[in-house]
């Protein structure tokens, strides 16, 4: 019998995995984990809080049907229509392009870009009178990605990217090392991300092995927790894209503290992204 490394099968194999490299279509292997330091861990969320005060220091409450509302200057609480809210003002439009620009190169081009062409048009509702709203690209992952990249993190640690789909899976597959990826309900600390399907997705969250990046992502969004209160049974996040700002959002948590898809609670939670922490003293 011939050696396997002489069989033409060997040989073909071979040949369709250097045709498959060449093509950038394989991807890493796992990675081995790597610690985030509280030094760090302070970063990230002294970053994520000087944004959110940059943005004025917007929050979300909830409407009683359970669906997330911006609270507005005027007490009210309305979901921010497409074409309106701060992401639309002159001043803090082209903020949101320096988050695309935090995804590398090509990252931010194209249609990924806020081009900016009217602002200042309306704080939460867009008359229908105008016509078609002016419609912006979810910009949600870009803004985590600019926070963690200015935080410190590399590419082996976090997947930077458009979708938060795309670091989801770069996690949960292990190629990249700072993260694991825990189904709820979980516990959530400071520096870690809680993350929900949006509309239209139906995934439980033990299902995580489902969540799909690429060319089709599944649609979710995360936040990053800044304020964990067990005693009150919350915990305070800031994400972008938030009724179109960067907004703070209040997560309450079940009777073990922990982050579960609660009824009325603005967003089905399915995951907690938990950071890879230097073990206590």
């Amino acid at each position: 019998m011939r050696p396997l490394r002489d069989t033409h099968l060997f040989r073909a194999a071979r040949l369709l995995l250097a045709t498959l490299l060449v093509a950038g279509c394989v991807t890493r292997g796992p990675v081995v984990p790597t610690t985030v330091g509280p030094e760090r861990i302070a970063r990230m969320l002294q970053i994520a809080e000087a944004e959110w005060q940059r943005w004025g220091s917007p929050r979300v409450g909830t409407t009683a049907d359970g669906a997330q509302c911006a609270l507005l200057a005027s007490g009210e609480c309305a979901e921010v229509d497409d074409g309106c809210g701060r992401e639309m003002t002159a001043a803090l439009c082209p903020v949101v392009n320096g988050y695309w620009a935090s995804l590398g190169p090509g990252g931010a081009g194209g249609i990924e870009r806020h081009t900016c062409p009217l602002t200042d048009q309306c704080e939460a509702r867009w008359p229908p009178e105008w016509g078609p709203p002016h419609w912006t690209p979810a910009w949600s992952a870009a803004f985590i990605s600019a926070v963690l990249r200015r935080a410190g993190f590399g590419e082996s640690e976090f997947r930077f990217g458009k979708s938060h789909a795309d670091y989801i899976v770069a996690a949960r597959d292990h190629l990249t090392s700072a993260h694991d990826v825990v189904p709820t309900p979980a516990v959530a600390l400071p520096g870690d991300l809680v993350c929900a399907l949006r509309e239209g997705a139906r995934i439980a969250p033990a299902e995580i092995d489902r969540i799909t990046a690429g060319e089709t992502p599944t649609p979710m969004h995360c936040d990053l927790v800044v304020r964990v209160d067990f005693a009150a049974h919350r915990l305070e996040a800031i994400g972008g894209n938030v009724q179109q700002a960067v907004s703070r959002s209040t997560v309450e948590l079940d009777e073990q503290g922990r982050v579960a898809a609660l009824p009325g609670s603005g967003r089905a939670w399915n995951l907690v992204m938990r950071l890879h922490t230097e073990p206590l003293d």
